[in-house]
């Protein structure tokens, strides 16, 4: 799907509204999880890290408790993409997090291939 800057617009309105004081915990929502990850996406392809890691971060507030289970192929791809960012921003403990997660739920040495390579590159730094 093709993004335009409205998108980022959108996703820093609904960044800001979550960090406020008074927000609360969003109800589930398949769809608006998946623009973050789009967003997101797009977002590491400019080379901005930083923002990527904070959509994705906020993407998980938006998937059920049993997102493994019946969102499986949209948490592998996020929490992939969460590794890859936040290694790339330096916040080493929310890589490993994310790594470990797809470790532990991943069904196939495909889904897991990614975080691998985190995960070794992680461990030579």
């Amino acid at each position: 799907q093709e993004l335009g800057e409205d998108a980022f617009a959108i996703a820093d309105l609904i960044n800001r509204g979550m960090q406020s004081p008074s927000s609360k915990l969003p109800a589930p929502n398949e769809d608006i999880a998946d623009f973050f990850v789009l967003v997101a996406t797009k977002a590491l392809e400019r080379a901005d890290h930083v923002a990527g890691l904070s959509y994705l971060k906020l993407t998980r507030l938006f998937l059920p408790q049993d997102h493994w289970l019946n969102h499986y192929y949209l948490s592998i791809r996020l929490f992939c993409l969460l590794a890859n960012a936040a290694y790339s921003c330096g916040r080493l403990d929310d890589a490993n997090d994310a790594i470990q997660n797809v470790l532990k739920e991943g069904q196939s040495i495909e889904d897991k291939l990614d975080v691998y390579y985190v995960l070794v590159t992680l461990l030579m730094s």
